[in-house]
């Protein structure tokens, strides 16, 4: 400061001594005089509270995964949460499996190309699962091979919401399928679900003997599944 910093004695009422000091006028108008140079030189270097427009890279902290109100997002966080937004799972079946005649059976799934967010479970590896605040529109499909081949029945797939809704729509079936060549079945559809529903594509045939889908070592021929979120 250009100014000596003085001050003048605070006399008590009674004459008998000081309880202190106060600033000089003119050294209170030079603190002044420099908070103003200050704000003045400062003031196209610092953003104001009121909507700042930030230049060179600013940071902010790291929300928690999943946080959803209205502070800042990074984009740390946001590329941390970016499969949370897209829950979706692909799967498939690395072996034959099994169908009796003329019984529904959930397709199984042992093997997860994508599972973002939990959709398909190890542990009942039919189902796909819509996690926790992921509820929206999702692709649902799945396709499959029927073996052997039989002219006889039909071969049909469906998918069952809860393990007792029929999903409407989407399904294909064999009604002449060929004694010389297997009958493939294809699922796909849209559906709008909510967190804690599961998707089952269930198959059946009536070839009256017992049959399979899928082949073991031959990915071409492999049963799939996938459950995407769209929106």
């Amino acid at each position: 400061m250009s100014t000596p910093i003085t001050r003048t004695p605070i006399v008590n009422d009674d004459g008998t001594g000081t309880t202190g000091t106060i600033l000089d006028n003119a050294w209170k108008q030079e603190l002044y005089d420099q908070i103003d140079a200050v704000d003045s030189a400062n003031g196209a270097t610092y953003a104001p509270i009121n909507s700042p427009a930030f230049t060179g890279t600013p940071t902010a902290p790291t929300a928690a995964p999943a946080t959803n109100t209205t502070q800042v997002a990074t984009t740390a966080f946001v590329m941390a949460n970016a499969g949370t937004f897209a829950a979706r799972a692909v799967c498939y079946h690395s072996q034959t499996q099994s169908l009796a005649n003329n019984t529904d059976t959930a397709l199984a799934f042992d093997t997860e190309e994508v599972n973002v967010g939990g959709v398909h479970s190890g542990a009942n590896n039919t189902r796909f699962t819509v996690p926790a605040g992921q509820g929206g529109v999702y692709l649902i499909t799945a396709s499959c091979l029927f073996q052997p081949a039989s002219a006889t029945g039909q071969r049909i797939i469906k998918a069952l919401k809860n393990g007792t809704t029929t999903i409407n729509g989407g399904g294909f079936f064999v009604g002449s399928p060929s004694a010389t060549y297997n009958a493939s079945a294809i699922f796909c559809t849209l559906v709008v679900l909510v967190a804690g529903d599961y998707i089952e594509f269930i198959v059946n045939q009536n070839s009256g003997a017992g049959g399979n889908v899928g082949a073991a070592g031959a990915a071409f021929y492999s049963t799939r599944g996938a459950m995407i979120r769209m929106a």
